[in-house]
C-alpha cells in the first residue's frame, strides 16, 4: 500500500463541490479544499466523493474529515490494492475535477459515555479521530494507540508534540511485531469509551474482545 498527497481548490454549487487537484505527492491523500465560505462540520463527520466517467458522475464513497480549520477540508486515504476508490483517486493528475457532497454523520462528541477515552485506530483510520483530539484534548483524558504494518505513519510527530503538551493527552504507536505484542485486556477498566477506526475484520476484533472482557457494548463506538 502507498499514498498520495493533493491539494484542490473547490468552487461550490447547490449541493456539489466541484475541485480541481493543484498539487499531488506519493504520501497520502490529502486534500486542501479552499472554498468562498468556512464548511461547518463536526470531527467525526465525512463528506462523499464521486467518481467521475464520460462526464458522469457515478456513486460516491464516503471519507472522514481530518481538518482542524474550517477554512479547509482536508482528507487522509490510503491507497488499497484492487481498491475501486482508492486507485481512482490515486490516478488523478494535476488540474482534474473531483466532486463531492457533504459532510454529514453523527459527530464523535455525541457517541461518548465517558470522560475517559481510549482511541484504538488502525493504518488510516488515525485521520478520523486527528480534529476529534486536537479539539478536545483538554476536555477529555485521551489515550491514543496507533496501530500500523509499519512506520510510514501518520501525524507521528503532530500526536507526540500534542502528547508533551497536555498530561491528560498519551501517544502510543504499535509498528511492525510490535502490533503482536499489544495487549488491550490491559487497558480494560471502569468508565471508559473505547473509540475504534481502521479496516472493519480489525475494528470487529477488538470489538469483540472488549465484549468478552465486559465492556458494555454502548461504551465501544466504531467510526
Amino acid at each position: 500500500m502507498f499514498l498520495i498527497s493533493s491539494k484542490i481548490y473547490i468552487l461550490m454549487t447547490k449541493d456539489i463541490y466541484s475541485g480541481k487537484i493543484i498539487s499531488k505527492k506519493k504520501n497520502n491523500v490529502h486534500f486542501l479544499l479552499k472554498i468562498d465560505k468556512s464548511l461547518e462540520y463536526l470531527p467525526g463527520q465525512f463528506i462523499s466523493i464521486f467518481k467521475k466517467e464520460n462526464d458522469q458522475l457515478l456513486r460516491a464513497k464516503p471519507y472522514t474529515l481530518a481538518s482542524l480549520d474550517q477554512r479547509y477540508v482536508e482528507l487522509y486515504i490510503g491507497i488499497v490494492e484492487n481498491g475501486e476508490f482508492s486507485n481512482y483517486l490515486d490516478q488523478l493528475q494535476i488540474n482534474d475535477d473531483i466532486y463531492f457532497k457533504g459532510p454529514v454523520g453523527i459527530p464523535i462528541e455525541k457517541k461518548i459515555t465517558s470522560n475517559n477515552l481510549i482511541i484504538i485506530t488502525l493504518g488510516c483510520g488515525i485521520a478520523t479521530y486527528r480534529a476529534f483530539i486536537h479539539h478536545n484534548v483538554s476536555k477529555y483524558n485521551i489515550s491514543l494507540f496507533f496501530i500500523n504494518k509499519k512506520k510510514d505513519v501518520f501525524f507521528i510527530e503532530e500526536f507526540e508534540e500534542l502528547s508533551k503538551r497536555n498530561k491528560n493527552f498519551r501517544y502510543t504507536e504499535i509498528v511492525g511485531k510490535e502490533r503482536q505484542d499489544f495487549n488491550l485486556e490491559k487497558e480494560i477498566r471502569e468508565n471508559v469509551t473505547y473509540l475504534l477506526s481502521g479496516p472493519p475484520k480489525a475494528t470487529e476484533f477488538y470489538s469483540q474482545l472488549l465484549k468478552k472482557n465486559n465492556v458494555n457494548e454502548q461504551n465501544i463506538i466504531i467510526n
